[in-house]
């Protein structure tokens, strides 16, 4: 049954016409391309500020640490203006979503969407244990790629399953990046094998994914598959 259904959904050419996910998700509420650029461009110079605003904090902390060193009053004071700071970075993100609050205007399309396997925080660690895959069911989580590439930017890494304030931070501004893949049978049923299994698949390969988009009641976008192709 693997092997047949890998064949049936296995595409030998990738798709003409693929979007990232999030044009996808804004075609979805019908947002303009114009919208789309003018926020990666706002996202693009919120980035820089953090940066700078990182090198200025940076700079301060070293001056202070030479006349100051081990006053852990101060320490503590600095770590809460980075966390009010990243909490800000949180909100601005989530007002600066132009989906939020609104209503898809289309209810289902075909698509052919592109997209990194994870590469993003986990949305919800207790709904999606397995992210980006999901235990003995052909479903993934595919993450727009310019979100993943802002994420790779900024060099935040941590070791597999460790707690990290950032990823809990910014897991619920990762959604509206994401798109649930699900591959079902030709019976419109989820396939009960894992995608690793069915496609050799592994986080943070580039996928290009052929079927038709919804959005759920909880505003993630959702693709029902019929085709894969995996990029080299």
């Amino acid at each position: 049954m693997v092997a047949e259904e890998r064949a049936r959904l296995t595409l030998a050419e990738e798709p003409a016409g693929a979007q990232p996910v999030q044009v996808v998700r804004y075609a979805m509420y019908g947002v303009s391309a114009e919208n789309t650029a003018d926020q990666h461009a706002d996202e693009a110079a919120d980035h820089d500020h953090a940066d700078e605003h990182g090198e200025t904090h940076e700079a301060h902390a070293d001056a202070h640490d030479e006349t100051t060193q081990g006053d852990a009053a101060k320490q503590e004071d600095e770590h809460d203006h980075e966390a009010a700071h990243d909490e800000h970075d949180h909100e601005h993100a989530a007002e600066t979503d132009p989906t939020a609050g609104k209503t898809p205007v289309v209810s289902e399309m075909d698509v052919v969407l592109t997209g990194v396997v994870g590469g993003l925080p986990n949305p919800s660690e207790q709904s999606n244990p397995d992210f980006p895959f999901s235990k003995n069911k052909a479903v993934l989580f595919v993450a727009d790629p310019h979100a993943v590439a802002e994420m790779a930017e900024h060099e935040h890494h941590h070791a597999p399953g460790e707690e990290c304030s950032f990823c809990a931070a910014h897991s619920g501004e990762s959604a509206r990046y994401l798109a649930v893949v699900n591959f079902t049978d030709e019976s419109g049923k989820t396939i009960p094998v894992d995608a690793r299994e069915l496609f050799g698949l592994k986080e943070n390969q580039h996928v290009v994914v052929r079927g038709k988009a919804k959005v759920d009641p909880s505003g993630l976008l959702t693709v029902a598959a019929n085709g894969l192709y995996i990029r080299k």
